[in-house]
């Protein structure tokens, strides 16, 4: 497996969604399609890449590209697929109906050309309930790479969107006392 992590000033807004949806959508519809999301203040940012053969057909390979927003003193916790127990995960699956997705990281637009339609993403934001409303603690944006596209061109996908990406050492394991997110 490959993987690379690395540290970017957290965006004050990502979209994510086929861009047909922007055009023929909107209101309610258009939310249910796409993502927008608009983390909080005090938010940092990472971003994963990774690439490993598929299990089932390993002459292929699995590419994604994922995003983290969390608090810094808690973004390993969800990194590692972890949350705590009085949080909650709502999520979303991105789809597309025109072989193509945009990224668009405050104004700064990558599409993908996919090759095919069907889900391509999806966007996990965990909450915890504070004065009866939902306090948002994380959001996780996972775009897969479509098989045309190499690790490089991710890379290059990263340092588009991300002006100031700076590429992180490998991180080591550590042992961790929260809930799984499954």
């Amino acid at each position: 497996m490959k993987k690379e992590e690395y540290l970017v000033k957290c965006p004050s807004r990502i979209q994510f969604g086929d861009p047909m949806y922007y055009e023929e959508y909107k209101g309610k519809r258009l939310t249910d399609l796409v993502a927008d999301i608009k983390p909080p203040k005090g938010f940092a940012a990472r971003v994963v890449l990774s690439e490993e053969p598929l299990k089932e057909l390993p002459i292929y390979m699995d590419r994604q590209m994922k995003i983290y927003l969390a608090p810094e003193q808690e973004m390993k916790t969800y990194m590692d697929g972890y949350k705590y127990e009085n949080q909650v995960h709502k999520e979303k699956l991105i789809g597309v109906d025109s072989a193509c997705y945009q990224l668009m990281i405050d104004g700064k637009k990558q599409e993908i050309y996919t090759g095919g339609d069907g889900y391509w993403g999806n966007t996990i934001e965990i909450t915890h309930r504070q004065n009866n409303k939902q306090v948002p603690d994380a959001f996780i944006v996972t775009a897969s790479i479509p098989e045309c596209k190499d690790f490089q061109e991710m890379r290059e996908m990263v340092t588009s969107l991300f002006s100031d990406a700076q590429l992180l050492p490998e991180q080591a394991e550590s042992e961790e006392t929260q809930m799984k997110m499954n």
